[in-house]
């Protein structure tokens, strides 16, 4: 099934899709860190 999808999904759309998921990462390590720095009791 999830082999079907990745042929389904165009090159382009496959692209963006990493693309975003690691602006997401970059984005979610930036929030914790962020946090961790705002209460440094951890």
């Amino acid at each position: 099934m999830y082999k079907d999808m990745q042929k389904m999904m165009p090159k382009k759309f496959k692209i963006l899709f990493i693309v975003s998921a690691v602006v997401m990462i970059v984005i979610f390590i930036m929030v914790l860190m962020f946090i961790l720095n705002t209460f440094p009791s951890f």
